[in-house]
């Protein structure tokens, strides 16, 4: 069975009292191992949602919060089951058929070392006091701005996580979580987003003008094509470090004005009527 001790991927939904232990109860009674994820509620509680429920599961998990966001993994389970999954690993050549257990950062000696910083001085007893009490704070402001609004919303509350819930009563399951979830609330901070279809969603950005290449490119002076290019300004030898050329600066042949043909001469480009 496996479980969430506190759904929060549609808000925060807190069980009813006695759901989770009557659970834990009967996986024990019909021999079916209990899995819970603590993946976002290891940081809301010290010891996550199972602690606060008091409820022991057979196997706990954790993920890359624990070392601050560096990745890996963490399984917690009992002692039975661990001495089960040591006996029957399965090897790396293959010759050995049972658990397979690896990973890309397997012997990784940054995520130890960054798990080890965070549970021994993140995640403590004092610092979930400190949080649980931001947390409630957050949630007071929330309730706070939509009274003053006259709007029946209320706040989640979940020591450190809180969060908004637009009903008069905070969820108690995840169907009545997602109905009190209006997506234009919720990326009312972020780009609009206007409902397309059922269930799809169209992000409104400005639009941006695009200039035609051949636009942004005339204010450029144009080289005659027969010129050499270190005469166009009159430089001549002065741009290599030579005297200064007396030439007279060469200017761009009219559009109109006759073109050098050749073998070798090329086709002026002209622009298309009406530009």
């Amino acid at each position: 069975m496996l479980i969430e001790g506190v759904p929060t991927n549609c808000g925060t939904v807190l069980s009813g009292p006695g759901f989770l232990p009557g659970l834990r109860g009967a996986c024990t009674r019909h021999g079916t191992l209990l899995v819970a994820d603590e993946t976002h509620t290891q940081f809301d509680h010290h010891g996550g949602a199972v602690t606060h429920y008091g409820i022991a599961p057979d196997m706990a998990t954790g993920g890359k919060g624990v070392s601050g966001g560096i990745p890996i993994g963490a399984l917690g389970m009992t002692p039975d089951l661990a001495d089960l999954v040591a006996d029957q690993l399965a090897d790396e050549l293959g010759d050995t058929v049972g658990l397979a257990l690896g990973g890309t950062l397997f012997a990784n000696a940054l995520s130890p070392a960054c798990a080890e910083t965070v549970l021994t001085e993140l995640m403590t007893p004092a610092e979930h006091e400190r949080i649980a009490r931001l947390g409630e704070r957050l949630a007071d402001g929330i309730e706070a701005a939509a009274r003053s609004r006259g709007l029946p919303w209320r706040a989640h509350r979940f020591d450190a996580r809180s969060g908004y819930c637009l009903q008069p009563e905070p969820p108690r399951n995840a169907r009545e979580a997602h109905a009190g979830l209006d997506p234009l609330f919720t990326d009312a901070t972020g780009p609009l987003r206007q409902p397309r279809r059922p269930g799809r969603h169209r992000i409104l950005r400005p639009a941006r003008r695009i200039r035609p290449r051949h636009r942004r490119r005339r204010h450029l002076p144009r080289r005659p094509r027969h010129l050499p290019r270190r005469d166009v300004r009159g430089l001549g030898p002065a741009a290599h470090g030579g005297a200064v050329s007396r030439a007279p600066v060469a200017r761009p042949v009219p559009r109109t004005a006759a073109r050098p043909r050749g073998p070798g001469a090329r086709t002026p480009h002209r622009s298309p009527p009406g530009r």
